[in-house]
């Protein structure tokens, strides 16, 4: 899936969009109900798990 943000000069623009839409190819939303739309870049935390003395058995993995 791929975003756009895309300016309509043309209300036969809009109208070609809206058949896509009918046909399955693009979900049309407008910017205001767009949450990413004016965000700066995201931002990921990360996890950090002490896995010292964990000891995988792959055998024992197997079984399950």
């Amino acid at each position: 899936m791929e975003t756009l943000v895309i300016d309509l000069n043309h209300e036969h623009a809009r109208r070609l969009l809206e058949d896509l839409q009918l046909l399955g190819a693009i979900t049309i939303r407008s910017a205001e109900n767009n949450s990413t739309v004016g965000r700066g870049p995201a931002t990921f935390n990360a996890l950090k798990l002490d896995t010292r003395g964990f000891k995988f058995n792959r055998e024992e993995a197997n079984e399950r």
